[in-house]
């Protein structure tokens, strides 16, 4: 893991327990957003190989170059 991912993990942790230490949030309320943030990041993830095939095959097709 790149040291920019640790620093970016970092803050975002330290974030969500300031936001329950200082009384905004309750902690289920920083839980769902740390899954909901979790399980949009794999779809991300998972759709880029078809968003890369798709502009492979028919983007190229479409607008030559």
């Amino acid at each position: 893991m790149s040291l920019f991912v640790r620093l970016l993990l970092t803050l975002a942790a330290l974030t969500a327990f300031s936001r329950v230490y200082v009384g905004v949030h309750y902690p289920a309320d920083v839980g769902a957003g740390a899954a909901i943030g979790v399980l949009v990041a794999l779809a991300a993830a998972a759709a880029y190989g078809v968003l890369a095939w798709l502009d492979r095959t028919i983007v190229v097709r479409l607008v030559p170059a």
